[in-house]
Protein backbone atom coordinates (compact mmCIF):
# COMPACT_ATOMS: atom_id res chain seq x y z
CA UNK A 1 0.00 0.00 0.00
CA UNK A 2 1.27 3.41 -0.58
CA UNK A 3 2.17 6.12 1.42
CA UNK A 4 -0.72 8.04 0.57
CA UNK A 5 -3.54 5.25 0.52
CA UNK A 6 -2.25 4.71 4.39
CA UNK A 7 -2.50 8.88 5.14
CA UNK A 8 -6.11 8.74 3.30
CA UNK A 9 -7.23 5.30 5.40
CA UNK A 10 -5.82 6.96 8.62
CA UNK A 11 -7.75 9.65 8.34
CA UNK A 12 -11.10 7.89 7.65
CA UNK A 13 -11.00 5.97 10.74
CA UNK A 14 -10.03 9.12 12.83
CA UNK A 15 -13.25 11.10 11.31
CA UNK A 16 -15.68 7.89 12.67
CA UNK A 17 -13.97 7.61 15.54
CA UNK A 18 -14.79 11.25 16.29
CA UNK A 19 -18.33 11.13 14.36
CA UNK A 20 -19.04 8.09 16.99
CA UNK A 21 -17.82 10.41 20.04
CA UNK A 22 -20.36 12.73 19.05
CA UNK A 23 -23.12 10.63 18.77
CA UNK A 24 -22.98 8.96 22.34
CA UNK A 25 -21.27 11.66 24.37
CA UNK A 26 -23.33 11.56 27.56
CA UNK A 27 -23.34 15.63 27.25
CA UNK A 28 -25.03 15.15 23.90
CA UNK A 29 -27.97 13.18 24.96
CA UNK A 30 -28.84 14.00 28.80
CA UNK A 31 -28.54 18.21 28.07
CA UNK A 32 -28.20 19.89 31.31
CA UNK A 33 -31.38 21.32 32.67
CA UNK A 34 -31.91 25.19 32.61
CA UNK A 35 -33.77 25.07 35.29
CA UNK A 36 -33.33 25.76 39.15
CA UNK A 37 -34.38 25.08 42.55
CA UNK A 38 -34.36 28.34 44.64
CA UNK A 39 -36.92 27.52 47.03
CA UNK A 40 -38.40 24.67 49.06
CA UNK A 41 -41.00 24.18 51.42
CA UNK A 42 -42.63 20.83 53.17
CA UNK A 43 -45.97 20.45 54.62
CA UNK A 44 -46.72 17.96 57.36
CA UNK A 45 -50.34 17.34 56.39
CA UNK A 46 -50.78 16.25 52.88
CA UNK A 47 -53.71 18.04 51.10
CA UNK A 48 -55.44 16.62 48.20
CA UNK A 49 -55.24 18.46 44.56
CA UNK A 50 -56.50 17.24 40.96
CA UNK A 51 -55.59 18.33 37.56
CA UNK A 52 -57.67 21.54 36.20
CA UNK A 53 -58.86 20.73 32.73
CA UNK A 54 -58.80 18.21 30.52
CA UNK A 55 -55.37 19.15 28.24
CA UNK A 56 -52.00 17.90 28.66
CA UNK A 57 -50.44 18.38 32.14
CA UNK A 58 -46.67 16.87 32.91
CA UNK A 59 -45.42 15.69 35.84
CA UNK A 60 -41.20 16.48 35.93
CA UNK A 61 -38.18 15.53 37.94
CA UNK A 62 -36.74 17.86 39.99
CA UNK A 63 -34.56 18.81 37.49
CA UNK A 64 -37.34 19.85 34.89
CA UNK A 65 -35.24 17.67 32.76
CA UNK A 66 -37.37 14.39 32.16
CA UNK A 67 -41.43 13.92 31.77
CA UNK A 68 -42.07 11.19 34.21
CA UNK A 69 -45.64 11.30 33.60
CA UNK A 70 -48.95 12.84 31.64
CA UNK A 71 -51.70 13.35 34.54
CA UNK A 72 -54.26 13.71 31.93
CA UNK A 73 -54.15 9.60 31.16
CA UNK A 74 -54.91 8.96 34.83
CA UNK A 75 -58.27 10.83 35.28
CA UNK A 76 -58.52 8.15 38.48
CA UNK A 77 -55.79 9.06 39.98
CA UNK A 78 -55.66 10.96 43.49
CA UNK A 79 -52.74 13.12 44.39
CA UNK A 80 -51.23 14.62 47.35
CA UNK A 81 -49.02 17.77 47.78
CA UNK A 82 -45.83 16.79 49.54
CA UNK A 83 -43.91 19.88 49.00
CA UNK A 84 -43.74 23.23 47.13
CA UNK A 85 -40.95 24.68 45.11
CA UNK A 86 -39.74 27.32 42.91
CA UNK A 87 -38.25 26.95 39.78
CA UNK A 88 -36.13 29.44 38.69
CA UNK A 89 -35.61 29.15 34.27
CA UNK A 90 -34.47 32.32 32.98
CA UNK A 91 -35.55 35.20 34.66
CA UNK A 92 -38.94 33.37 35.64
CA UNK A 93 -39.61 32.38 38.66
CA UNK A 94 -42.56 29.67 38.79
CA UNK A 95 -44.13 27.25 41.83
CA UNK A 96 -44.46 23.31 41.51
CA UNK A 97 -45.76 21.19 43.64
CA UNK A 98 -44.29 17.78 44.38
CA UNK A 99 -47.37 15.25 44.05
CA UNK A 100 -47.59 11.75 45.48
CA UNK A 101 -50.13 9.33 44.35
CA UNK A 102 -52.30 8.39 47.12
CA UNK A 103 -51.35 5.78 49.91
CA UNK A 104 -47.79 5.45 48.00
CA UNK A 105 -44.87 7.31 48.28
CA UNK A 106 -42.58 4.85 46.13
CA UNK A 107 -44.67 5.36 43.09
CA UNK A 108 -45.33 8.07 41.01
CA UNK A 109 -44.11 11.06 42.79
CA UNK A 110 -42.63 14.47 40.61
CA UNK A 111 -43.39 17.86 39.96
CA UNK A 112 -46.17 19.59 38.37
CA UNK A 113 -46.89 23.31 38.05
CA UNK A 114 -49.36 24.84 40.76
CA UNK A 115 -51.47 26.63 37.91
CA UNK A 116 -52.58 23.45 37.02
CA UNK A 117 -53.72 22.09 39.99
CA UNK A 118 -57.11 22.44 41.87
CA UNK A 119 -57.19 21.99 45.72
CA UNK A 120 -59.57 18.77 46.46
CA UNK A 121 -60.76 15.95 45.16
CA UNK A 122 -60.88 15.08 41.56
CA UNK A 123 -64.55 14.53 39.58
CA UNK A 124 -63.46 11.22 39.59
CA UNK A 125 -62.59 10.53 42.81
CA UNK A 126 -64.66 8.34 45.63
CA UNK A 127 -63.50 7.25 48.60
CA UNK A 128 -61.42 8.77 51.63
CA UNK A 129 -64.55 7.22 54.30
CA UNK A 130 -64.47 8.07 57.68
CA UNK A 131 -66.59 6.62 60.56
CA UNK A 132 -67.95 8.78 63.22
CA UNK A 133 -70.83 8.87 65.52
CA UNK A 134 -73.64 11.72 65.96
CA UNK A 135 -77.11 12.08 67.13
CA UNK A 136 -80.04 13.34 65.30
CA UNK A 137 -81.04 16.90 66.82
CA UNK A 138 -84.33 16.14 64.53
CA UNK A 139 -86.62 13.46 63.16
CA UNK A 140 -84.54 12.05 60.22
CA UNK A 141 -86.71 10.43 57.18
CA UNK A 142 -84.58 7.96 54.88
CA UNK A 143 -85.38 6.28 51.52
CA UNK A 144 -83.12 3.01 50.56
CA UNK A 145 -83.58 0.18 48.19
CA UNK A 146 -84.04 -3.39 49.42
CA UNK A 147 -81.84 -6.23 47.87
CA UNK A 148 -84.84 -7.06 45.07
CA UNK A 149 -84.42 -3.23 44.39
CA UNK A 150 -87.64 -2.29 46.12
CA UNK A 151 -87.67 1.74 47.95
CA UNK A 152 -88.51 2.01 51.00
CA UNK A 153 -88.09 4.63 53.73
CA UNK A 154 -88.53 5.61 57.28
CA UNK A 155 -88.03 8.01 60.13
CA UNK A 156 -85.43 7.63 62.57
CA UNK A 157 -86.66 9.48 65.99
CA UNK A 158 -85.04 12.66 67.28
CA UNK A 159 -82.64 12.16 69.86
CA UNK A 160 -80.78 8.39 68.08
CA UNK A 161 -77.15 8.09 68.03
CA UNK A 162 -76.29 6.76 64.71
CA UNK A 163 -73.51 5.30 63.42
CA UNK A 164 -72.22 6.43 59.65
CA UNK A 165 -69.36 7.32 57.44
CA UNK A 166 -68.05 10.09 55.54
CA UNK A 167 -67.07 9.61 52.12
CA UNK A 168 -66.12 12.06 48.73
CA UNK A 169 -67.81 11.80 46.26
CA UNK A 170 -68.23 13.40 42.85
CA UNK A 171 -66.80 16.03 45.04
CA UNK A 172 -69.27 16.40 47.69
CA UNK A 173 -69.21 14.49 50.99
CA UNK A 174 -71.70 12.68 52.44
CA UNK A 175 -73.00 10.33 54.42
CA UNK A 176 -73.55 6.37 54.62
CA UNK A 177 -75.45 5.35 57.72
CA UNK A 178 -74.96 2.10 58.89
CA UNK A 179 -78.77 0.47 59.77
CA UNK A 180 -76.99 -2.40 60.92
CA UNK A 181 -75.90 -0.99 64.23
CA UNK A 182 -79.52 0.36 65.35
CA UNK A 183 -81.49 -2.05 67.53
CA UNK A 184 -84.11 -4.33 66.09
CA UNK A 185 -87.00 -2.15 67.60
CA UNK A 186 -85.67 0.70 65.77
CA UNK A 187 -85.04 -0.97 62.33
CA UNK A 188 -88.82 -2.26 62.86
CA UNK A 189 -90.24 0.77 62.47
CA UNK A 190 -88.06 2.13 59.92
CA UNK A 191 -89.44 -0.78 57.25
CA UNK A 192 -85.41 -1.28 56.12
CA UNK A 193 -84.36 -4.87 55.76
CA UNK A 194 -81.07 -5.59 57.53
CA UNK A 195 -77.58 -4.44 56.18
CA UNK A 196 -79.46 -1.76 53.91
CA UNK A 197 -77.31 1.36 54.17
CA UNK A 198 -79.06 4.90 53.07
CA UNK A 199 -76.96 7.62 52.36
CA UNK A 200 -77.07 11.71 52.25
CA UNK A 201 -75.33 14.64 51.31
CA UNK A 202 -73.64 16.11 54.23
CA UNK A 203 -71.97 18.82 52.37
CA UNK A 204 -71.72 20.16 49.20
CA UNK A 205 -67.60 20.65 49.26
CA UNK A 206 -64.98 18.15 50.14
CA UNK A 207 -62.60 19.98 51.74
CA UNK A 208 -63.12 20.72 55.75
CA UNK A 209 -67.25 19.78 55.53
CA UNK A 210 -69.64 21.02 58.34
CA UNK A 211 -71.92 18.86 59.81
CA UNK A 212 -75.22 19.34 59.16
CA UNK A 213 -77.58 20.96 61.43
CA UNK A 214 -79.31 17.87 61.87
CA UNK A 215 -76.72 15.78 63.16
CA UNK A 216 -74.02 16.48 66.12
CA UNK A 217 -71.27 14.78 66.37
CA UNK A 218 -70.56 12.60 69.38
CA UNK A 219 -68.35 10.52 70.68
CA UNK A 220 -68.43 6.43 70.30
CA UNK A 221 -70.81 5.42 73.56
CA UNK A 222 -68.60 3.63 75.75
CA UNK A 223 -70.80 0.66 75.77
CA UNK A 224 -70.00 -0.07 72.06
CA UNK A 225 -68.62 -2.97 71.86
CA UNK A 226 -64.61 -2.14 70.39
CA UNK A 227 -63.98 -3.76 66.47
CA UNK A 228 -61.87 -6.56 66.13
CA UNK A 229 -58.49 -6.62 67.00
CA UNK A 230 -57.14 -6.04 63.43
CA UNK A 231 -60.34 -5.46 61.30
CA UNK A 232 -59.45 -2.31 59.36
CA UNK A 233 -62.84 -2.04 58.01
CA UNK A 234 -63.93 -0.48 60.97
CA UNK A 235 -61.83 3.06 60.10
CA UNK A 236 -63.83 3.25 56.75
CA UNK A 237 -67.73 1.07 56.95
CA UNK A 238 -70.20 1.75 59.42
CA UNK A 239 -71.44 -1.58 58.78
CA UNK A 240 -68.44 -3.53 60.79
CA UNK A 241 -69.53 -5.66 62.95
CA UNK A 242 -69.34 -6.01 66.60
CA UNK A 243 -71.78 -8.85 67.41
CA UNK A 244 -70.63 -11.28 70.46
CA UNK A 245 -70.82 -15.08 70.09
CA UNK A 246 -70.85 -17.46 73.11
CA UNK A 247 -67.27 -19.29 73.94
CA UNK A 248 -63.66 -18.36 73.62
CA UNK A 249 -63.37 -19.00 70.51
CA UNK A 250 -65.75 -20.69 67.38
CA UNK A 251 -64.11 -24.01 66.33
CA UNK A 252 -66.48 -23.73 62.92
CA UNK A 253 -66.95 -20.85 61.01
CA UNK A 254 -70.41 -22.34 59.65
CA UNK A 255 -71.76 -23.02 62.62
CA UNK A 256 -75.03 -21.18 63.98
CA UNK A 257 -74.49 -19.31 67.32
CA UNK A 258 -76.00 -16.98 69.64
CA UNK A 259 -75.71 -13.25 69.27
CA UNK A 260 -75.06 -10.67 71.96
CA UNK A 261 -75.39 -6.84 70.11
CA UNK A 262 -75.27 -3.44 71.56
CA UNK A 263 -76.83 -0.64 69.41
CA UNK A 264 -75.60 2.73 68.78
CA UNK A 265 -79.47 3.49 69.79
CA UNK A 266 -78.41 2.22 73.38
CA UNK A 267 -80.08 -1.29 73.42
CA UNK A 268 -78.60 -4.82 74.47
CA UNK A 269 -79.87 -7.69 72.26
CA UNK A 270 -79.56 -11.21 72.52
CA UNK A 271 -80.31 -13.63 69.63
CA UNK A 272 -80.31 -16.90 70.90
CA UNK A 273 -81.66 -18.71 68.02
CA UNK A 274 -80.59 -16.71 64.60
CA UNK A 275 -81.76 -18.00 61.40
CA UNK A 276 -78.54 -18.19 59.15
CA UNK A 277 -75.15 -19.94 59.72
CA UNK A 278 -72.47 -17.76 60.76
CA UNK A 279 -74.22 -15.65 62.89
CA UNK A 280 -75.71 -13.18 60.18
CA UNK A 281 -79.05 -11.84 61.75
CA UNK A 282 -82.25 -12.35 58.53
CA UNK A 283 -84.28 -9.96 58.56
CA UNK A 284 -86.72 -11.82 60.64
CA UNK A 285 -84.94 -12.10 63.52
CA UNK A 286 -86.74 -11.25 66.51
CA UNK A 287 -84.26 -10.81 69.57
CA UNK A 288 -84.66 -13.56 72.47
CA UNK A 289 -84.47 -10.61 75.09
CA UNK A 290 -84.10 -6.89 74.53
CA UNK A 291 -83.46 -4.06 77.03
CA UNK A 292 -83.03 -0.40 76.61
CA UNK A 293 -79.72 0.54 78.24
CA UNK A 294 -80.94 3.83 80.96
CA UNK A 295 -77.37 4.22 82.20
CA UNK A 296 -74.10 2.79 81.97
CA UNK A 297 -69.81 3.35 83.42
CA UNK A 298 -66.61 2.62 82.68
CA UNK A 299 -64.01 1.89 84.64
CA UNK A 300 -60.47 0.36 83.12
CA UNK A 301 -61.49 -2.59 81.04
CA UNK A 302 -64.64 -2.51 82.20
CA UNK A 303 -68.29 -0.72 80.88
CA UNK A 304 -71.10 -1.75 83.27
CA UNK A 305 -75.00 -0.98 81.49
CA UNK A 306 -77.99 -0.48 83.63
CA UNK A 307 -81.45 -1.90 82.66
CA UNK A 308 -84.95 -1.68 83.92
CA UNK A 309 -85.82 -5.84 83.59
CA UNK A 310 -83.57 -8.54 83.56
CA UNK A 311 -82.23 -10.13 80.65
CA UNK A 312 -83.22 -13.22 80.15
CA UNK A 313 -80.01 -15.64 79.60
CA UNK A 314 -77.36 -13.48 81.31
CA UNK A 315 -76.27 -13.16 85.19
CA UNK A 316 -77.15 -9.80 85.60
CA UNK A 317 -77.39 -8.18 88.92
CA UNK A 318 -80.51 -6.92 90.85
CA UNK A 319 -79.40 -3.34 91.86
CA UNK A 320 -82.09 -2.91 94.18
CA UNK A 321 -83.43 0.61 92.67
CA UNK A 322 -86.97 1.34 91.80
CA UNK A 323 -86.24 2.96 88.98
CA UNK A 324 -85.36 2.24 85.48
CA UNK A 325 -81.77 1.06 86.73
CA UNK A 326 -83.11 -2.02 89.11
CA UNK A 327 -80.56 -4.12 86.77
CA UNK A 328 -76.98 -4.43 85.71
CA UNK A 329 -74.73 -6.15 83.57
CA UNK A 330 -70.63 -6.15 83.30
CA UNK A 331 -68.80 -6.63 79.99
CA UNK A 332 -65.07 -6.82 80.77
CA UNK A 333 -62.97 -6.44 77.67
CA UNK A 334 -59.60 -9.16 78.35
CA UNK A 335 -57.84 -7.21 75.72
CA UNK A 336 -56.28 -10.35 75.00
CA UNK A 337 -56.55 -11.83 71.11
CA UNK A 338 -56.56 -15.73 70.03
CA UNK A 339 -55.63 -16.73 66.55
CA UNK A 340 -56.59 -19.29 65.60
CA UNK A 341 -55.07 -21.24 61.85
CA UNK A 342 -56.82 -23.77 59.67
CA UNK A 343 -54.87 -26.26 57.53
CA UNK A 344 -56.05 -27.98 54.90
CA UNK A 345 -54.77 -32.09 54.35
CA UNK A 346 -51.46 -30.88 53.11
CA UNK A 347 -51.25 -28.74 56.22
CA UNK A 348 -51.13 -25.44 54.53
CA UNK A 349 -52.99 -22.68 56.38
CA UNK A 350 -55.86 -21.57 54.43
CA UNK A 351 -57.71 -19.34 56.81
CA UNK A 352 -56.50 -17.28 60.05
CA UNK A 353 -59.00 -15.74 62.50
CA UNK A 354 -58.61 -13.72 65.38
CA UNK A 355 -60.94 -14.12 68.33
CA UNK A 356 -61.10 -10.87 70.63
CA UNK A 357 -62.08 -12.23 74.10
CA UNK A 358 -64.65 -10.76 76.47
CA UNK A 359 -66.70 -11.99 79.41
CA UNK A 360 -69.95 -10.72 80.08
CA UNK A 361 -71.73 -11.54 83.60
CA UNK A 362 -68.58 -13.37 84.03
CA UNK A 363 -69.44 -15.79 80.76
CA UNK A 364 -66.68 -15.83 78.13
CA UNK A 365 -67.72 -14.18 74.63
CA UNK A 366 -65.74 -13.75 71.59
CA UNK A 367 -66.09 -11.68 68.68
CA UNK A 368 -64.32 -12.10 65.00
CA UNK A 369 -61.75 -10.30 63.14
CA UNK A 370 -63.40 -10.21 59.62
CA UNK A 371 -60.23 -9.35 57.83
CA UNK A 372 -58.99 -12.84 56.59
CA UNK A 373 -62.49 -14.36 56.42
Amino acid sequence: MSKRSINLLFSILLFCSAAAYTMTSPATANAKSSYKIVKIKTYSTRVPFYVKGSGNVYMWNASHSKKILNLKNHPRSQWYRAKSVILKHGSSNRVYYKLVLGGHYRFWQGYVRRSQLAKGYGPNYSGHARVGYYKLTRALQLTGRTYHNKVVSGSLPKGTIIRAATYVSKQKTWLNISLDGLSHQTRSKLNFMLYITSDLLYANKDLNPQAPNYLTPVSEPAYIIPAPQRDNDAKTSPNWRTDLYPGKTSEYWDQVLPILRLTTDGYVEYYAHPTFQNSYLSSNDNPTASEKITHYETSGNQTTIYYANHLDGFNDQRTGSNTDQQYKLTIENQKKVVTVNKRDANGTIFSTTSYGQFLIGGRPFHNLDYTDD
